[in-house]
């Protein structure tokens, strides 16, 4: 299966100021630091999850095989039209084919607040620890956090 993004992706998904405002910072030096943070963030609950923060438009191409799209929440199924499908919004499944292209949108239209808090966090100890270990008396290495593991709720769970 090879997908592309065809439209979207654009827009940052949490908004500057909600990320100044969480941190308390002030002024504007560090806004260029604080964009690439929250599209890794984006990024790691997208690759976490297979699920789509804001809309985007998708293109996935099958090849002899189970026509099960690979992004979540789905929209809508752009192309094909008419075509039977399995599908409870998280997961999309195009029955009685194998091969072909599937157009379709997925993401939130409304992004969760659990998920914006997440990231909140998730950027506040990214801008705080820009290293992966705490350097005191004792050094340790940062494990899954309890911030990551609300993440696991948003998993897609497949048929």
């Amino acid at each position: 299966m090879k997908l592309e993004i065809l439209e979207g992706g654009d827009a940052l998904f949490l908004a500057l100021d909600e990320a100044k405002s969480w941190l308390r910072v002030i002024g504007d030096e560090e806004n260029e630091l604080l964009k690439s943070l929250i599209l890794a963030a984006e990024q790691f609950f997208e690759n976490h999850t297979d699920r789509v923060l804001t809309p985007k438009k998708f293109k996935a191409t099958f090849l002899n095989e189970v026509m099960l799209l690979p992004r979540s929440p789905v929209i809508e199924i752009i192309k094909p039209k008419n075509v039977s499908v399995l599908w409870d919004h998280q997961t999309a499944q195009i029955l009685g084919a194998s091969s072909g292209e599937v157009e379709f949108r997925a993401g939130y239209e409304t992004i969760p607040q659990i998920i914006k808090i997440w990231a909140l966090n998730k950027i506040a100890s990214w801008y705080e620890n820009r290293e992966n270990v705490a350097v005191g008396t004792i050094v340790s290495e940062f494990k899954k956090s309890h911030i990551d593991v609300v993440l696991d709720q948003f998993k897609v769970r497949r048929f």
